[in-house]
Parts: structure tokens; sequence; C-alpha cells
């Protein structure tokens, strides 16, 4: 009998260190599974308090389905698909934590945390745009005169 645990532990610690670069963006691992006996296929979930994505790689088949974890698929088409060449060197653990890091960005809290020293208070955003102080700013009626006194 094969020996698979070597196998488990690899992908076991892939994922922990996916999840550790993850955390930036708020991401956790909410669930990982690892099937030796399937051809080395896994399944992992990850997200944030708000949204998961759900990952199932089937190795034999080189196909990775995803989907949002809220939304329970009626059929195969409520499916995102991608096929990988794996011999030649693809990642779907690689594409997985690219994809969530794009799908989960940075949020702009931290950025703010790190620069003032964890006090976000003091940090004003720097994509507050100007029209939106404008909107903030009394609206002068038609009758009022300019403050130098000339019509």
């Amino acid at each position: 009998m094969i020996d698979r645990s070597k196998d488990t532990a690899d992908f076991d610690a892939r994922i922990t260190a996916m999840g550790e670069r993850l955390s930036q963006h708020g991401v956790a691992i909410v669930q990982k599974d690892y099937s030796a006996e399937a051809f080395g296929s896994w399944h992992v979930v990850a997200g944030d308090e708000k949204k998961n994505m759900d990952f199932s790689y089937d190795r034999k088949d080189s196909c990775l389905t995803f989907r949002d974890a809220a939304v329970t698929p009626r059929d195969h088409h409520d499916l995102q698909h991608r096929r990988f060449d794996t011999w030649s060197g693809e990642d779907p653990i690689a594409f997985v934590e690219e994809f969530l890091a794009h799908e989960f960005p940075k949020p702009w809290r931290s950025w703010a945390n790190r620069v003032a020293g964890g006090d976000c208070s003091r940090v004003r955003s720097p994509w507050r745009s100007a029209s939106k102080r404008r909107r903030n700013t009394p609206k002068h009626s038609g009758n009022v005169q300019p403050a130098s006194g000339r019509a």
C-alpha cells in the first residue's frame, strides 16, 4: 500500500501558507479537504465574513470548478470551470490564490492602520472625491451677493 501522508502534509502546508498570505486581504480558509485516494483531488472553501468561494479540484481530469458558496448550483452551468496543464507547470492552487486576491482586494482600513499607527480616524481617504466635498458645502440661493460687494 502506498503511503499518501506526505502528499496530504504537502497540501496542508501549501494551503496554510496561502491562507497566511491571503489574510492581508481579509480572507480566511474556512474548509480544506484532500483526498489522496481520488488521485489527489481537493476541496477548499475560503472567503471573508460576507462571501465565501468554493473550489473543487479533480486531479484525475485536471479540472477546477469554483463558485460562490452562497449559491446552490442547479446544474453544471452554475459553476465556473478551468482546466490546467499540470504536466507543463500550471498550478491550480496558485490560481486559487490569485483569484481570491483579486476577488477580495486588500481593505483600505488595513492601509490606514499602517499609516496612522492604528488610529484610522486621523487618516483621510485619498480616494474621497472633490465632488463629494463640494456636495457637503451649503448651496447659495440666487439672491446672494458676492462678498466683494460688486454685482
